[in-house]
C-alpha cells in the first residue's frame, strides 16, 4: 500500500479533475507547477550532483516549463476576477489544497514507515 499522503494526493487530484471547474483545475495546476518551478530554480542554482535529480530539476527550470507556468498564472489572473466571489473562494481553496497535498506527498517518505 502506498503511504496515506500518496493516496490523498491521488484522490484529491482525481476528484478535482472529475468535479472541478476549469478555473479550479487551472488554479490547482498553477499551485503545483509554480511550486516546482520556484523550488527547482533555487535547486538549479545549487547544481545538484546527482544526475537524476539534476535532470528532474532541469526539466522544471526549462523555458518551456516556465512558459507553461506563466500561461497558467495568466489564466488565473484573467478569469479569476470575473468569477463570483463563491467561485473565487473555490479556486483559492483548490490552490491551497493542492499545495498541502503536494507538500504532504513529498514529505511522505520522511513521515511514514515504508517497510
Amino acid at each position: 500500500d502506498p503511504p496515506s499522503a500518496v493516496r490523498a494526493f491521488d484522490e484529491g487530484m482525481l476528484g478535482l479533475a472529475a468535479h472541478g471547474s476549469y478555473e479550479e483545475i487551472v488554479g490547482s495546476m498553477t499551485a503545483a507547477e509554480w511550486m516546482y518551478h520556484t523550488w527547482c530554480t533555487e535547486a538549479h542554482a545549487a547544481a545538484p550532483a546527482d544526475p537524476v535529480i539534476a535532470e528532474w530539476v532541469g526539466l522544471h527550470v526549462a523555458a518551456s516549463f516556465a512558459d507553461q507556468v506563466a500561461w497558467m498564472r495568466g489564466q488565473v489572473d484573467q478569469h479569476g476576477p470575473a468569477l463570483a466571489l463563491w467561485r473565487q473562494e473555490r479556486v483559492a481553496n483548490a490552490f491551497a489544497r493542492t499545495l498541502a497535498l503536494e507538500i504532504d506527498f513529498h514529505d511522505a517518505p520522511y513521515q511514514e514507515d515504508l517497510s
